[in-house]
């Protein structure tokens, strides 16, 4: 096994462990969340962690960037070019976040009434969103470690550090709200995650590479301009993301109320734990590892991963999709209560956006590595206006399904032109292309029929949490029989069942 190879695949494994135990932390904390506080000031958090990602903004995509360049100056053994990198994007991050920060502080004034916060909340919500423009600030430059680390490729480390962080930080949030500190607890917890990453991340850096320092080199143009040509297209595809997953609630929070953000915010959990927290991160673990393939022009290898990419994608957003349809509702009844599930509506829309997300976020890491993204830039520029301003349309019309539907409808825009694009970027022929897809397709359909049945069978009698379970065995059962057991009945070799699979998944 190679290092890369192995690097890969204990820090795809890590992110997914990492990944379960936080999610499922955060799951078992949200309803202690509402008991310290309420479905509307737990809904003004929402709002404000999602003006917090988009005041993060301040990194302009340096930290990918940085990674990359990073890359670059290892293959050629340069550590004086890394520090130049380290010392470009500290001064990037510092002065970029600087105005960020007077933008976030231009609307302190008027961000009470632009949510329609009542009177009793007001100040409350003003100091907290305070501490977040000092957060926003703060959070790219506390991450710079992390670009490096990546560029070693030791992903694993960088998800368990971030993992038990972020647990600590949630303890720290759940301390605070029991001894009544309201809404900043969240964001007194969010500040520790910001501050105690640096600390731990640079320490780990010392570590495994001894030649690194923080000698100061004072960077050149070039370097600050390698790292914007790259990272200033990178941050509008992070935009794209961005309105994705955050503008949403602040539409909701602007033209419905703080109390509905909750309720779509609990409709969505699943969705958007499957493809935010799940799926994307194949293409972050992969980044470092391909960015190498292509420095060293290994189109044959590309070309291997992008198959296997394609298929896992496709796969496992049918998969999530029909899970998320058959077990939604029960989910949001058991975990925070009825009266936070926002409809059959909302949730058929999200099955399609599961879907088509899945499969986007899985291929795209293609075109992340390859560094040409100048294309997807335009067409990642056109998907968020047209987002905007279609869910300010439709909100007006079906409310919450409506914010759901604009979401969706935005995200079909870029659904033809990434597989075109990456196709033609490493000469793929379309009917191979295509023919892999479809057997996929074909391979699923068994799955998606059994989620069905089992939506609307007898099982419903039975609680929430045996549905759950009974209904999401029989669907991964499911689609294991038809993909990795059908394999195996196929084979005529007599290796083990153990060596049969890692040949599968190494020949996907």
């Amino acid at each position: 096994m190679s290092k890369r190879f192995e690097r890969f695949f204990w820090g795809f494994f890590a992110s997914i462990g990492g990944t379960i135990f936080l999610q499922i932390t955060t799951l078992l904390a949200t309803p202690l969340y509402l008991d310290y506080t309420s479905q509307e000031i737990y809904g003004m958090w929402l709002i404000l962690i999602s003006i917090f990602g988009w005041l993060q903004f301040g990194d302009m995509g340096i930290g990918m960037s940085l990674t990359k360049r990073s890359i670059e100056a290892l293959e050629k053994n340069d550590y004086e070019l890394l520090t130049k990198y380290f010392y470009a994007a500290l001064i990037s991050f510092t002065l970029i976040g600087f105005i960020f920060g007077l933008i976030g502080l231009g609307f302190y004034y008027k961000i009470d009434t632009l949510f329609n916060i009542d009177n009793s909340n007001q100040d409350i919500f003003k100091k907290a969103f305070l501490f977040l423009i000092l957060a926003g600030f703060l959070s790219p430059v506390s991450k710079i470690f992390s670009s490096i680390i990546e560029s070693h490729q030791r992903i694993a480390f960088l998800k368990v550090s971030s993992t038990l962080i972020s647990f600590f930080s949630i303890i720290i949030t759940l301390i605070l709200l029991s001894v009544n500190f309201g809404l900043l607890s969240f964001v007194f917890g969010i500040f520790l995650k910001v501050l105690l990453t640096p600390i731990v991340e640079f320490f780990f850096l010392k570590k495994i590479d001894a030649h690194f320092n923080l000698s100061l080199r004072y960077p050149t143009k070039k370097e600050f301009f390698d790292l914007l040509s790259f990272g200033g297209k990178f941050q509008i595809l992070k935009i794209a993301n961005m309105v994705t997953t955050n503008v949403d609630y602040i539409l909701i929070g602007v033209f419905l109320s703080s109390s509905l953000v909750s309720v779509y915010t609990f409709s969505s959990k699943l969705a958007i734990l499957f493809c935010i927290g799940l799926m994307s991160l194949l293409p972050s673990v992969l980044f470092p590892g391909l960015s190498q393939l292509f420095e060293l022009n290994d189109h044959k290898k590309i070309k291997n991963v992008y198959y296997i990419i394609t298929k896992l994608s496709l796969r496992v957003g049918i998969l999530f999709s029909i899970i998320f349809y058959s077990i939604n509702e029960p989910f949001v009844n058991l975990w925070v209560g009825k009266e936070n599930f926002g409809g059959d509506l909302l949730t058929y829309i999200f099955v399609f956006w599961i879907l088509i997300e899945c499969y986007l976020r899985g291929i795209t890491a293609i075109i992340y590595a390859s560094g040409k993204i100048g294309k997807l830039t335009i067409y990642s520029i056109v998907e968020a206006v047209f987002n905007v301003f279609l869910t300010i349309y439709l909100i007006n019309k079906f409310q919450l399904p409506g914010v759901a539907a604009g979401t969706l409808i935005s995200r079909i825009v870029t659904l033809f032109f990434i597989p075109y694009f990456i196709n033609k970027l490493i000469s793929v022929n379309f009917l191979h292309f295509f023919n892999i897809n479809l057997n996929v397709l074909i391979h699923s359909l068994p799955t998606v029929i059994i989620g069905i049945i089992v939506k609307h069978s007898f099982f419903r009698l039975y609680s929430d949490i045996y549905y759950i379970l009974i209904s999401g065995l029989i669907i991964v059962i499911t689609n294991f029989i038809f993909f990795e057991l059908l394999h195996l009945i196929k084979q005529k070799k007599s290796n083990s069942i153990l060596v049969n699979l890692k040949n599968y998944y190494l020949n996907l």
